[in-house]
């Protein structure tokens, strides 16, 4: 059964609560089918002074544990305070007393796809963009934005050669 997130973000506040782990007001608890190199995020919106919390939507799947997207809610609430956007100092402090007194949870910094219990997905790449002169390579699984600059003679590589090949691979 898919995972509510606005239960985990209840439970992720009385979890801090119980610490007396202070966070800042949260305006919004949302999900993206976007991410693909991360959990999730935490922003903080100057205008509203709040914060809005994001996480990866695959978070809330059954492949995920409840531990798994509990580590990620409680990692970005720990965010929502003005002294611990950064993983260090009191970010770390408070990750280090949440594991401490919650064994259940591996509050990171960084975690992979088989820390969460998924085996990380391996990419199929579709394109190879080579630069003929300097011969750096870069692979994209779509032909999107740089593979139809390349295609159309008008991408430039860092090396300043205008000298690309698409090969499809």
């Amino acid at each position: 059964m898919r995972k509510n997130i606005n239960t985990l973000y209840l439970d992720a506040c009385d979890i801090l609560d119980a610490l007396n782990i202070e966070y800042g007001p949260v305006a919004d608890v949302t999900t993206s089918t976007r991410y693909t190199a991360r959990w999730g995020t935490c922003a903080f919106n100057r205008r509203t002074k709040k914060y809005t919390i994001t996480l990866n939507d695959k978070l809330l799947n059954d492949e995920f544990t409840y531990e798994a997207a509990m580590d990620t809610m409680i990692h970005e609430l720990l965010h929502a305070n003005s002294k611990r956007m950064c993983h260090t100092g009191e970010w770390k402090k408070c990750a280090q007393l949440i594991n401490r007194e919650y064994p259940q949870f591996n509050i990171q910094r960084c975690t992979s796809a088989e820390e969460k219990g998924v085996a990380n997905r391996v990419k199929n790449y579709n394109y190879k963009v080579i630069c003929c002169d300097c011969y750096r390579e870069w692979k994209y699984q779509k032909a999107g934005r740089v593979v139809r600059s390349v295609r159309r003679h008008t991408a430039t590589c860092p090396c300043g050669s205008h000298n690309l090949i698409v090969k499809e691979i």
